[in-house]
């Protein structure tokens, strides 16, 4: 339970919050108004829309905790959207699925930070199965987020 917090800093918290709204209201703005790559484009603007979703929920949260409460769950479904997003994003850009697993081929494994690589075995991008389970770790995230809640 949040306690009645000072004038101050829900003052500071809605100033941060408003430059947030409007910087990247601005942001989604000049992607649209210069709209030559829909493709890739359409994915930045989904992006970008996480961060005034995520400025004014916090920020009524701070205000009422029950508002707060009724939109969580709305945010955290948006975040995992996003989350598949950048990895679209990421794949678009890089020429798609097999351009990627192409071009890693001559690259060498990626080793898992411990204690991740007791367990894990090194991750070789160019293998067809690797790529695949990174894909399925994501929508995973994605499905159990929305389960979750």
């Amino acid at each position: 339970m949040l306690t009645r917090l000072p004038n101050s800093l829900l003052l500071a918290c809605g100033i941060t919050s408003g430059i947030a709204l409007v910087m990247s209201t601005l942001a989604i703005y000049l992607q649209v108004r210069n709209y030559r790559k829909p493709f890739e484009q359409r994915y930045i603007v989904r992006i970008l829309v996480v961060v005034p979703m995520f400025a004014t929920t916090c920020y009524l949260t701070l205000l009422n905790q029950k508002v707060g409460e009724m939109v969580e769950p709305i945010r955290e479904i948006y975040e995992a959207f996003v989350i598949y997003t950048f990895y679209k994003l990421l794949v678009l850009m890089l020429g798609g699925e097999r351009h990627i697993i192409q071009m890693t081929i001559d690259k060498p494994t990626c080793q898992h930070p411990f204690p991740a690589n007791l367990i894990l075995k090194p991750l070789n991008i160019s293998d067809p199965k690797d790529f695949l389970t990174i894909k399925r770790f994501i929508l995973q995230y994605v499905g159990l987020n929305l389960c979750y809640i």
